[in-house]
């Protein structure tokens, strides 16, 4: 991963994509971190692609249980 792919990302609890299959998403709890691993890099991709770097990227499932958690 680089910094462009980085500065791509609107989702405000995306971390990073290892550029492989795992991306890593700001977790509910201190200290931890919560990484998705998907099945091939191009799963993660075409995820990251769909809904980390989007503006409607609250329709990943996972960005609203944390908007649910925060309100």
């Amino acid at each position: 991963m680089n910094d462009k792919e980085s500065a791509l990302a609107l989702c405000p609890y995306y971390q990073r994509w290892d550029g492989k299959q795992r991306i890593q998403c700001e977790s509910c709890l201190k200290r931890t971190r919560l990484i998705f691993t998907f099945r091939s890099r191009a799963e993660a991709e075409k995820h990251k692609r769909r809904y980390c770097d989007q503006y409607d990227w609250t329709m990943c499932e996972y960005a609203r249980q944390m908007n649910e958690r925060i309100e």
